[in-house]
């Protein structure tokens, strides 16, 4: 109608319906229903009203439109000026506290906060009634009426300080208001200071937007799109995932296992968890966590254990894309957990080391005995030796002789049996992996961060290399056939087998035109995405060409060809060298610089790349790319031990001189009050308790090193005394090329922690003193004494701070003899209780 008040009719021709000349007639038309004008007086009043409604209900759905796109993508947040509701009370700085809020809402990279004038009207009728009708003013207000249909705020926050008398007495009511929803929520929070009320604000803040915007279907809140994501799942994984960051990886584990309380279904949070374990050198631990992303897409464990073993053809393979529609990230958690089989020494090792005593070896058993009928009854077709035809296809009826035999192997088995089983299972994971990726190419939105080029020089090089030099040295100290020891009787799984067999009379030139036949096979269309795009060669695939070569380094004896041992490690090596100047020239400053996780990766941490590190053309090849100042030193082999013997001195000085601190701010009180003095002693005696476990399990039980951690937070918090950042990280590679090279680490922290357990037993330690000093302050207490004598207070915090002092000092020089005298001169001079 609209259209045809406003086209102008000649007789005998036809409506042009060029969009310009369409919307030019169109507006016109409305102007003539709504003055009678251009054709308009013969339309009947009530067609004028329908057609001005039928306009504003347009209007209506386009706002609505774009205040639902802007709360959905989402938009800018509008975070005002908190407001002091203590009244006299108190008088926070409510400025910084203002910025604080501002600054850690910012830091989600979720909703940065802009800073808005005004705020968007309340309906369409509000704004209608702002234009003015006058011709001369007519034109700007209407323009002013179409800026405003698009919303300037997606929600706004308002928080309000509030005191109370018991704690936590510092709190926050936070009110989210939501323009799209047309709705707000409302919340106090308490914590025991300003800055952690704020915190806990920002994280219920985005823990209340989060699930209704495009960034709840991210991973790891794909589960809680439209539901109450609680605040302190949010709030834990953010912590945990701020400190992995700092490489304090001690907290990120403890608040990482919080999250997984709050949802232990969640299949990236174990991930992640996982990744921080095999950071700290806990294998067998990450190896039990990432069990359960395995089978967290919507899958059974005898779904899983069925795909794993049945053909590529078979009908029940495609069901596998309503999982990846559900958990697109399945694909890279099944390639680390691949890769976590595939570690040739480290996790057989931890595997069959059953000695030890103390918490970690006993919650290691713990782990060892919960694995094993889990991965003997995923691989229990490795043991299998006689299976007729009619039992290929039927394997879900598990064969009990088989099973045992894997549980045999796990529970006592030897170092090279039971890497030999791990070396397996990694190259089955990676075959069955390969094949599923291309159904990954048909799920919309899924598109896995491993190529399929990175896929295949995985699973048809580096699994064979690794489970080549498994199967001779398992053949070698068995004395059987190596086909007896390896080959299934199944064949459609002889594959990875027989690629591990070509393999052991390869030479170097053979080793070269295979990794150039992966890295320069044809792109398209096998390697095609969804939508259709090709993907260009990455970082990762050259990379993973370097590491073919450094493999072969390791144990190349079986690999035929004229030049000698050393002549082929440098034909080795000039490989692997070249590769990794072409994964760098594939990447920028940004992806290689010394803070990410590539560098530390490449410099010290990949155990495949372990034999290629001692070469003097990698030691070159770091030396240019990567320049030091000092020059660099030539690592451990063990690089991760060497790693968290260093965190283990600096943690322990730091919380040493920690505890230092807090007893000299305890000698510059005047007078203690009785009850004062029954907390400092419990908590001194529960200090001391903790490093006393610290020094029997050897530091190496990561919740005993949480439990000293959060003893002495306690302490200082009660004290008032500002920790700051004084706990160190895991110290990364530049860090410890700073460390003489004459001193031994993880033997220096052993030897100390070993003489500090016989200095910390006994009826004269540190921590019968503290008890027998609690003791006798309750007998005090209840005897009327109201007050510490003050050169009783003296002597007490001087000693006990001289104690800590020394003690910080020794875990800083773990080889001076002097510094442990002191200490145990410091222990002696401590002050044991006597009447008050």
């Amino acid at each position: 109608m609209a259209y045809w008040v406003g086209h102008t009719w000649n007789d005998g021709s036809a409506a042009d319906w060029h969009s310009w000349v369409w919307l030019n007639e169109f507006f016109g038309g409305v102007a003539g229903l709504v003055t009678g004008s251009n054709g308009g007086e013969n339309v009947p009043a009530s067609a004028r009203l329908a057609a001005l409604a039928l306009l504003v209900c347009f209007v209506v759905v386009w706002r609505r439109a774009m205040l639902a796109r802007s709360a959905y993508k989402p938009g800018p947040v509008d975070v005002q000026a908190l407001q002091n509701a203590t009244g006299e009370a108190a008088t926070p700085p409510l400025a910084d506290l203002t910025a604080q809020f501002r600054k850690q809402l910012s830091e989600t990279s979720l909703y940065p906060p802009p800073g808005v004038p005004e705020a968007p009207a309340g309906s369409v009728l509000d704004l209608v009634g702002d234009i003015d009708p006058a011709p001369e003013h007519f034109g700007a207000s209407m323009m002013r009426f179409l800026a405003s249909l698009r919303p300037k705020i997606a929600y706004r926050v308002k928080g309000e300080l509030q005191v109370r008398t018991q704690e936590p007495c510092c709190g926050m009511t936070v009110t989210v208001t939501s323009y799209a929803l047309g709705g707000c929520r409302m919340t106090t929070v308490w914590q025991p200071n300003w800055e952690e009320t704020v915190r806990s604000a920002v994280y219920w803040v985005v823990a209340s937007i989060l699930p209704v915007t495009r960034a709840g279907k991210r991973v790891p809140w794909r589960d809680w799109v439209g539901r109450d994501l609680p605040p302190d799942l949010f709030a834990a994984f953010q912590k945990a995932s701020q400190l992995t960051d700092d490489r304090k990886y001690d907290e990120a584990m403890d608040w990482f296992f919080k999250a997984l309380r709050l949802d232990p279904l969640n299949p990236y949070i174990r991930h992640r968890l996982s990744v921080v374990q095999q950071a700290c050198g806990l294998y067998i631990d990450a190896l039990d966590v990432i069990q359960g992303s395995l089978i967290s897409d919507g899958q059974r464990e005898d779904g899983y254990k069925q795909r794993l073993w049945e053909s590529f053809g078979h009908l029940r393979r495609p069901s596998y894309l309503l999982h990846l529609r559900r958990r697109p990230d399945a694909i890279d958690v099944r390639y680390d957990y691949a890769n976590l089989l595939r570690l040739y020494d480290d996790l057989p090792n931890q595997w069959c080391n059953r000695h030890g005593t103390g918490t970690r070896a006993k919650t290691r058993e713990k782990i060892r005995q919960r694995l094993i009928p889990v991965l003997a009854d995923r691989y229990w077709p490795f043991a299998i030796e006689v299976m007729n035809s009619k039992r290929r296809w039927r394997l879900g009826e598990v064969d009990k002789g088989a099973r045992t035999r894997i549980e045999i192997i796990l529970r006592s088995g030897s170092i090279e049996e039971v890497r030999l089983l791990f070396q397996r299972a990694c190259a089955q994971e990676m075959y069955r992996l390969a094949s599923d990726r291309p159904l990954a190419y048909l799920v919309p939105g899924v598109r896995p961060y491993r190529t399929w080029t990175d896929l295949r020089i995985v699973r048809d090089l580096l699994a064979p290399l690794d489970l080549s030099r498994a199967w001779g040295q398992c053949s070698e100290k068995s004395g059987r056939d190596s086909s007896a020891v390896m080959l299934p009787q199944f064949n459609w799984h002889r594959k990875p087998y027989q690629q591990a067999a070509s393999l052991q009379s390869l030479s170097v030139s053979d080793l070269n035109k295979r990794v150039r036949v992966h890295l320069y096979w044809p792109r398209w269309p096998l390697r095609m995405e969804w939508p259709v795009r090709t993907e260009s060669r990455q970082w990762q695939d050259h990379y993973n060409a370097a590491c073919v070569y450094a493999v072969a380094m390791r144990d190349n004896r079986h690999m035929r060809g004229k030049p000698n041992k050393r002549v082929r490690n440098d034909l080795l090596a000039e490989f692997a060298v070249d590769e990794l100047r072409k994964a760098l020239r594939t990447s920028d400053s940004a992806y290689t610089t010394v803070k990410t996780k590539k560098h530390m990766w490449l410099i010290d941490r990949d155990p495949d790349l372990t034999a290629l590190r001692q070469h003097r053309a990698f030691k070159h090849f770091v030396g240019q790319m990567y320049p030091h100042k000092k020059g660099r030193r030539t690592l451990p082999l063990d690089v991760v031990r060497s790693q968290m013997a260093t965190y283990e001195e600096k943690f322990l000085a730091a919380e040493a001189h920690a505890m230092e601190q807090i007893w000299h701010q305890r000698g510059k009180q005047p007078s203690v009050d009785v009850h004062s003095a029954v907390e400092w002693f419990r908590s001194e005696e529960r200090v001391w308790i903790s490093m006393q476990e610290i020094a029997e399990t050897q530091a190496g039980d990561w919740p005993t090193r949480v439990d000293l951690i959060e003893k002495v937070k306690d302490a200082s918090n009660t004290e008032g005394v500002a920790r700051g950042d004084l706990l160190p990280g895991v110290p990364s590679s530049e860090e410890l090329d700073d460390i003489p090279e004459s001193i031994n680490a993880p033997q220096d922290i052993r030897g100390l922690l070993k003489n500090l357990r016989t200095d910390l037993n006994g009826n004269n330690s540190a921590a019968t003193k503290s008890r027998k000093w609690l003791d006798r302050l309750r007998d005090a207490d209840a005897s009327g004494t109201s007050e510490l004598p003050p050169r009783e207070l003296e002597k007490i915090c001087r000693g006990y701070a001289a104690a800590w002092q020394t003690l910080g000092d020794w875990f800083e020089s773990p080889t001076e003899r002097k510094v442990q005298r002191s200490f145990e001169s410091a222990l002696e001079q401590i002050p044991r209780p006597r009447q008050l």
